[in-house]
């Protein structure tokens, strides 16, 4: 176990060394804030946060290349406004 810890904060630090502290972060956190408002049950919310960083991703590189943006930050963009959207939602709904 102690050394799954350490292999994951190694992975994570290198990650966020390459890639950048706003992706790194928005692709941690955004998801599953996402499926939580999404999903009503703990596994809802583990099934749900990958298929979404999934698909954010495919739409923010097609869009990326099509706009000629960098995708990271418009695959965060768009994480953040499906977030904003799915709090949007569930306020409405009274849940």
């Amino acid at each position: 176990a102690a050394t799954r810890a350490v292999v994951a904060r190694s992975v994570l630090g290198v990650a966020i060394r390459i890639s950048g502290v706003l992706y790194a972060s928005g692709s941690l956190i955004l998801p599953a804030l996402i499926a939580r408002h999404a999903a009503r049950t703990a596994r809802g919310v583990f099934i749900l946060a990958p298929l979404i960083a999934f698909a954010t991703g495919v739409m923010a590189f097609i869009v990326a290349h099509d706009r000629d943006l960098p995708p990271a930050q418009v695959h965060v963009l768009l994480m953040a406004l499906l977030a904003a959207l799915a709090r949007w939602v569930r306020r409405g709904s009274g849940a």
